[in-house]
């Protein structure tokens, strides 16, 4: 009787360490979780940061420059991350800061980034800049036929990318818009871009609310 009452207490033993250990590994991968998200946004306040850098050395006479532009559309927050504002277009860029060979096309949901042989999928940026578009069109469209998508990739990436948009490395950021020669936008520009940022919400309180959109997007 005492050997059987032994071996219940022994698996009940079992059965707990059982149970924690499972409990502590729910937990590690939570907090995983968590730090990798953690470090995405911070990679991509990095990545503009770098890109808005960038930016800031165009002539201001010609050029005005945007960043972070959050504005509500169709009850929804959205967010460019950098818009330029000149007589030449009007360039809506969507910053990416990754690492690796980055494989992708036009037509697809997701792209793919290799670093080594590991693979990771992201959303494609060039419906998600054209997303961003079509939302200011909306809002703004006497401007719609001024606007340029641009995806800019940081220079940590190698691109193997189909794409009849234009997809670029930061290094190539520049000479793509100053490329652009041809006035369209016969406006004054201050006066354009101070329409833009009318949009903006107040951004204390709406970024967290645009991160939280996202979080969920991605669940």
């Amino acid at each position: 009787m005492l050997n059987f009452i032994s071996v219940i207490s022994a698996l009940i033993v079992c059965v707990g360490i059982i149970v924690l250990l499972i409990k502590v590994k729910e937990y590690e991968f939570i907090e995983k979780e968590i730090k990798s998200k953690s470090n995405k946004e911070e990679l991509g306040r990095i990545g503009e940061e770098e890109v808005s850098n960038v930016l800031n050395t165009l002539p201001k006479s010609d050029y005005v420059v945007i960043n972070n532009l959050l504005y509500l559309y169709n009850n929804s927050t959205h967010q460019i991350d950098h818009v330029v504002v000149s007589n030449y277009g009007i360039f809506i860029i969507e910053t990416k800061n990754y690492s690796g060979r980055i494989y992708g096309s036009d037509n697809y949901n997701t792209w793919v980034q290799y670093l080594g042989k590991n693979k990771y999928k992201m959303l494609n940026p060039v419906l998600q800049n054209y997303g961003h578009l079509k939302a200011l069109e909306s809002i703004i469209p006497e401007y719609k036929d001024y606007f340029v998508s641009i995806v800019c990739f940081t220079n940590k990436s190698k691109l193997s990318v189909k794409s009849k948009n234009i997809v670029i490395n930061l290094s190539e950021l520049l000479s793509t818009i100053q490329n652009y020669e041809t006035e369209i936008l016969l406006q004054d520009i201050n006066e354009v871009s101070q329409k833009l940022k009318d949009l903006c919400l107040n951004i204390q309180g709406a970024e967290e609310h645009h991160i939280d959109n996202i979080r969920k997007l991605r669940k």
